[in-house]
């Protein structure tokens, strides 16, 4: 199992937010994909850019699925796809082991 975090800015460059109905189809990508997503934030995010040294700060949603290992590059896809269409210069995707995690029932 790997557990896959994007972080998925709030507002564009511009400091303009991003529509409510687009953040919605960003977080339902994630839950059609998936199966499902803990979304948390806004959390505050900086960010230079090293080819062109402008400091990026961002609010942000942390978007956290878990599935299995062979879902990498469908996820790092969507996280690409994430930041064309929010006109982003980059975005923050992590994948690491997530061998402890269990979902239970009562």
């Amino acid at each position: 199992m790997k557990q896959f975090i994007t972080l998925v800015p709030i507002n564009f460059n511009d400091g303009t937010p991003v529509p409510a109905e687009t953040l919605e189809s960003i977080k339902w990508l994630f839950w059609e994909t998936f199966g499902g997503a803990t979304i948390e934030g806004p959390l505050e995010g900086h960010w230079v850019d090293p080819k062109s040294g402008k400091h990026y700060q961002d609010s942000l949603l942390r978007v956290t699925v878990v599935a299995g290992a062979e879902k990498l590059e469908e996820a790092r896809e969507i996280a690409r796809q994430i930041c064309r269409t929010l006109d982003q210069e980059a975005i923050y995707f992590e994948a690491r082991p997530a061998d402890g995690v269990e979902f239970l029932e009562g």
